[in-house]
C-alpha cells in the first residue's frame, strides 16, 4: 500500500508528540484515521522484521565504527583526493610563528 504524504506528516507529527509526552510523564490519547492506522501498522511490522532479521545474524557486527575504520573508509573511497589539488593554506612555518614566545 502506498502511503501519502499527509499521512506520513501525520506519523511523523504523532511520533514527536508521543515522544514528548513519554519524556515528561503525561497521558496521551490517540485517535487514527483507517489510512493512518493501517500506515502505523506497515511501518510498525517492518520495523519488526527488520530487527528480526538483523537480529538473527548474530556475526553481523553493530559496533560502531572506530576512528581508524572512518579515516580507512574515507581514504579508499576518495573523499579527499580533492585536497590534492588545493594550495596549502598554512605551512609549518606558520605554526611557528604563531608559537613563538618572546625571550627576554
Amino acid at each position: 500500500m502506498a502511503i501519502g504524504q499527509v499521512t506520513w506528516t501525520q506519523l511523523y507529527a504523532l511520533a514527536r508528540r508521543t515522544r514528548l509526552a513519554g519524556a515528561t510523564r503525561q497521558p496521551m490519547d490517540i485517535h487514527l484515521s483507517p489510512e493512518e492506522s493501517i500506515a502505523l501498522a506497515d511501518v510498525l511490522e517492518a520495523a519488526l522484521r527488520m530487527m528480526t532479521a538483523v537480529m538473527s545474524r548474530p556475526e553481523l557486527d553493530l559496533s560502531e565504527p572506530s576512528a581508524d575504520e572512518l579515516v580507512y573508509l574515507a581514504m579508499e573511497g576518495g573523499a579527499f583526493d580533492w585536497l590534492a589539488d588545493e594550495p596549502d593554506l598554512y605551512s609549518d612555518d606558520d605554526l611557528k610563528e604563531r608559537f613563538e614566545w618572546p625571550t627576554a
